[in-house]
């Protein structure tokens, strides 16, 4: 048996090797321990296989930051080279436009938001992106786009139409594939790899501001299901009031919990005059938010019973309530999981950019996306 690497068939070296590249693409950053125990690979071959991949040009070596407590050395820091090109991410909101743009190491070099009425056309939606994405190209003197991912807001009027005109405006544009999807659903991925979520591999992501969207993650993979429909949470029916939701149906979460319906029935014009009105124990402001909360934490029992779902996100704008919202939730989703073990409530981490962010991690995560990653001779004589 070979010892102190990985010497053996070419066709398990490459196996092994696209193993490391592929982790570090999915999810950024790790030190030679983390692949060790993502992968189980021996300590012998993830290191001569990293120390063969950066002689390589493949990988950048950074050492850890420093942090309180440690002894001993800082472990090195593996990404993919930053150089092998750019991802863009872009979230075409109901009233906003925002771009990012990652490295291939996952570092974030620019971002950029525009707000939008209704009256902007989804067009005009499509060249405003256009011209921030060039601008932040143009930025970092870029030698390639990898991919582009898109966020489309949900619950729009001719939505196949949008969604194919802007892969096709982009595609051209940028002459690198692109990925569309749910803006709300892409925010939800981005929570799981860089805020709130993590590192966990089971989570429910729910979005709550004008709109009622999210995101099922199972086992670490986007659960889109096959009419996209998964983590359409502002569709599940919690009451049977007949207030009509703009889907079709009555009695949706949204028609509870969107942005607009809660400010209606609680009588106040701006969130943040609402969160005030709570702060001041107004009687008709708190009755509104905890039957709101109720109503969210019963959709959320129901899937995270049937899935078994461990952790819950929540984001959005109606997040700016903090507790008036959060205490009621975790009440419902006490009195509605079976065996007294409730999910855990998280608050998302990211902010207004987490759609756009999404668009990123979507790209990064889809293997058939080429990047223009160096191997090593063995693996290339392979």
């Amino acid at each position: 048996m070979a010892r102190g690497g990985d010497h053996g068939p070419p066709s398990r070296r490459r196996m092994h090797e696209t193993m490391v590249l592929e982790h570090l693409r999915r999810y950024g950053g790790s030190s030679r321990a983390q692949l060790v125990a993502a992968l189980g690979l021996s300590r012998a071959t993830v290191s001569t296989l990293t120390r063969e991949l950066a002689d390589a040009g493949a990988l950048h070596i950074a050492v850890s930051p420093d942090s309180p407590g440690r002894v001993g050395r800082r472990p090195e820091i593996l990404s993919l080279d930053p150089r092998s090109g750019l991802v863009v991410g872009i979230d075409l909101g109901h009233r906003h436009v925002t771009v990012a743009a990652a490295d291939a190491a996952h570092e974030l070099v620019g971002s950029g938001t525009r707000r939008c009425g209704p009256e902007a056309t989804w067009e005009a939606r499509r060249e405003t992106a256009v011209a921030m994405a060039r601008g932040l190209i143009r930025s970092r003197d870029a030698p390639s786009v990898i991919g582009v991912g898109v966020g489309v807001a949900g619950s729009i009027s001719h939505r196949e139409e949008v969604v194919d005109a802007t892969a096709d405006r982009l595609g051209a544009t940028f002459r690198a594939p692109v990925r569309v999807d749910n803006n709300a659903r892409l925010a939800g991925l981005a929570e799981v790899l860089w805020g709130a979520a993590r590192g966990l591999r089971d989570v429910l992501y729910l979005r709550l501001s004008a709109g009622v969207g999210g995101a099922l993650v199972l086992d670490g993979e986007l659960r889109r299901g096959p009419r996209a429909l998964g983590g359409e949470l502002g569709h599940v029916c919690v009451t049977e009031e007949p207030t009509r939701c703009r889907c079709g149906n009555r009695g949706c979460l949204e028609t509870v919990v969107g942005r607009d319906s809660l400010l209606a029935a609680a009588g106040r014009p701006s969130l943040d005059d609402l969160r005030s009105a709570l702060d001041q124990d107004d009687p008709r402001a708190q009755h509104v938010v905890r039957e709101a909360g109720a109503a969210v934490g019963l959709a959320v029992a129901g899937v995270c019973t049937v899935v078994d779902v461990p952790d819950v996100v929540i984001g959005g704008e109606l997040t700016v309530l903090g507790d008036h919202l959060f205490a009621p939730v975790r009440g419902a989703l006490a009195r509605h999981t079976p065996a007294g073990e409730p999910p855990r409530l998280h608050r998302a981490e990211l902010d207004h950019r987490s759609g756009a962010l999404g668009g990123i991690g979507v790209v990064l995560r889809d293997s058939a996306i080429p990047f223009a990653v160096p191997t090593t001779t063995a693996s290339i004589a392979s």
